[in-house]
């Protein structure tokens, strides 16, 4: 949600949501991210809070701020056993996984995902405190 919030104006999210896409040098993402964004676009659009130019421009943003897109196939796996282990959606947790096989970090807003992975997960005020994981 940190794409979605900081390129759809979302308050009271979105100026901490600009700032950790600002600092971060590399944005990994499993490549599943698209379909959950042009989801998360079309509800909106859907609601009439945004119009479907502006989707497509959040889009286009989005992508060009993508680093390396892996595929979910490489990752699903591991998202699965963390999914049943962990008792959380595996789209999250293919989030987890990436992070666990590139050595990174996951920046989520979501407080029940910081709660199942604190080891791999940080919110957004913690990574903008931190000297600069991913």
């Amino acid at each position: 949600m940190v794409f979605a919030y900081a390129l759809m104006g979302v308050r009271p999210f979105r100026d901490s949501a600009v700032q950790v896409l600002q600092k971060c040098e590399d944005i990994l993402v499993p490549d599943s991210m698209r379909s959950e964004l042009v989801n998360v676009v079309w509800q909106w659009i859907m609601k009439k809070n945004v119009d479907l130019h502006t989707g497509m421009q959040i889009l286009s943003d989005a992508d060009s701020m993508i680093s390396l897109a892996v595929p979910s196939t490489l990752l699903w796996e591991e998202a699965l056993r963390l999914a049943c282990e962990k008792k959380h959606s595996a789209y999250d947790t293919l989030f987890v996984a990436l992070a666990v096989h590139s050595g990174s970090s996951v920046v989520s807003f979501d407080s029940k995902l910081k709660r199942s992975f604190s080891d791999i997960v940080v919110s957004p005020s913690e990574y903008l405190g931190s000297a600069g994981r991913k």
